[in-house]
């Protein structure tokens, strides 16, 4: 299965990141001077030692922040309580900011024939106070847009949903199969933490196919894309395909740490919506209309019909005709609520009849062995 390119998105972040903090090293070295609180004036030379010392350290937070942080390594510290992650990355910010000033500007310094001892003494606590003043601003931002999603955080700042707007999208409506019965076997907080790794594991696969989780309600999540997005490549339903294929991978360290192999069923559709903000003390982007309700009762119908995807066969003619791994099946015309005439729906399943994912089989009441992680 193909995957979109996320090293080259990761490096492309990364020169945006390193850009900006050499523009705002030499804003920072030029506003020091104009201030006089700079131990020498602005020069060519003060603008290469703030272009560097902003590239540096943005740069290596950059560097902690894609290639550790939010890589599948980074996942133990993801999870820890949040003042635990805050400490730890404050400790990690100080020291690459104060690090990198020290042997910089001391280097500086030595060169131009000067008392590095001074900049230690008389420039460093400032130095450091304000650049890790800016780097904690940065990463309030990135915390607060991991908490509603980027492009959410992007289109509220700009407004574009300001009024309603109406839009072509595409929407997959995934949940925990037999979730009610998960929920006797283990309990509500075993449940609700298998829900949260679920989900926690699932958002690696939504992320690297472009998907926006618009919400999660209970045990289901709600991903969206642009019509245009979605269809290129089949990137929506390659999401869709990798998400079962992830927790048939990882079934093994599910049950032995929840007891329990989670499966999902899920539904894709496409078409107009109506996109706008609702609420006030808490704000949101609402989508309005038949797509999203059909979309949520495919889900519902999976169910009844037994299948674990479906999806209007007029939207999977618009993704590629085969996928390396899985097999098309049409499930023929089904009544939707909603819709007058039945609708055809299609269906994928793993190419091999041999599955490495067998479903567990859940009694109500009866408590599975396992402990939530």
């Amino acid at each position: 299965m193909n995957r979109p390119p996320r090293l080259s998105r990761k490096l492309v972040s990364l020169a945006w990141i390193t850009l900006a903090g050499g523009v705002a090293g030499v804003g920072y070295v030029a506003a020091l001077s104009t201030l006089n609180l700079f131990p020498f004036d602005f020069s060519l030379t003060a603008a290469r030692a703030g272009l560097l010392n902003g590239a540096t350290i943005t740069t290596l937070i950059g560097l902690l922040e894609i290639m550790i942080w939010h890589a599948p390594r980074g996942v133990p510290l993801r999870r820890l309580p949040f003042p635990v992650r805050l400490v730890i990355k404050t400790i990690a910010y100080t020291g690459i900011i104060v690090g990198t000033l020290l042997a910089y500007n001391t280097w500086l310094l030595a060169d131009s024939g000067g008392d590095p001892r001074v900049y230690i003494r008389d420039y460093l606590p400032l130095d450091a106070l304000v650049s890790f003043m800016i780097a904690l601003v940065i990463h309030f931002v990135m915390l607060t847009r991991r908490m509603i999603g980027g492009r959410v955080l992007r289109n509220i700042v700009m407004g574009r949903y300001a009024r309603p707007t109406r839009e072509t999208r595409v929407f997959l409506f995934a949940d925990i199969a037999e979730s009610s019965s998960i929920a006797l076997c283990l309990g509500d907080v075993r449940t609700h933490a298998l829900i949260s790794r679920v989900f926690f594991d699932l958002d690696a696969v939504i992320t690297a196919h472009g998907g926006e989780v618009h919400r999660y309600v209970g045990d289901q999540v709600v991903v969206t894309w642009p019509m245009e997005a979605a269809v290129r490549d089949g990137r929506c339903l390659r999401c869709a395909l990798e998400m079962r294929t992830l927790l048939e991978r990882r079934a093994p360290w599910y049950r032995r740490h929840h007891g329990i192999a989670p499966r999902i069923r899920a539904a894709l559709n496409g078409g107009p919506v109506v996109a706008g903000e609702c609420g006030d003390g808490k704000l949101e982007i609402v989508y309005f209309g038949d797509t999203v309700n059909t979309a949520a009762r495919l889900e519902q119908t999976t169910k009844s019909l037994d299948r674990w995807l479906l999806l209007p066969s007029a939207l999977a003619a618009q993704l590629p005709a085969t996928v390396p791994g899985w097999t098309r099946v049409e499930v023929g015309a089904v009544p939707i609520k909603g819709h007058e005439a039945p609708v055809a729906l299609s269906s994928y399943d793993p190419a091999s009849l041999d599955s490495p994912h067998t479903a567990d089989k859940i009694t109500p009441g009866k408590r599975n062995p396992g402990r939530a992680a």
